[in-house]
């Protein structure tokens, strides 16, 4: 069977990546009164991290001094360095100061060491909804975006 290089049938427009202005980050940040929830989503959109990045984070990949997020990447096993905001130290160390977690950056419970990716996931929808950031078409995943979190 041979495949013909025109197609009759029309393909969708591809909007993969969306780019948010700095009013819908404070909206998104401001919509979250967890201080776990709003801590992963702040070094997620922060740090450019990927979801499944933020959930094995810990708390020696973070260097204060350098102001640098290290990155373990499980499919290339590789480590990466990204840069990391100082909105975002001060609001972990906030966060730190609460609940003093042990090896993890951002656990669950006692229990349960580390978030899932479709919990983070099911956190940055309601958050994106409590913010009203609800645009026909706005589709901007955490792992694809990466932002400023300073005022």
């Amino acid at each position: 069977m041979k495949w013909s290089k025109t197609s009759s049938t029309p393909r969708p427009r591809s909007n993969s990546l969306l780019f948010w202005t700095s009013r819908k980050f404070k909206a998104l940040f401001s919509a979250t009164d967890n201080i776990k929830h709003k801590a992963i989503l702040m070094i997620i959109y922060s740090a450019g991290l990927r979801i499944s990045e933020a959930s094995r984070l810990k708390i020696t990949d973070i260097d204060s001094k350098r102001m640098t997020v290290r990155v373990e990447a499980r499919q290339r096993r590789q480590r990466s360095y990204t840069i990391l905001a100082e909105t975002t130290l001060n609001h972990l160390r906030q966060y730190w100061r609460q609940y003093h977690p042990k090896e993890v950056v951002i656990r669950r419970s006692k229990r349960q060491h580390t978030y899932t990716t479709s919990t983070i996931y099911q956190i940055f929808c309601e958050a994106k909804n409590r913010a009203g950031i609800t645009k026909t078409g706005e589709r901007a995943y955490p792992e694809a975006c990466f932002c400023d979190t300073s005022d």
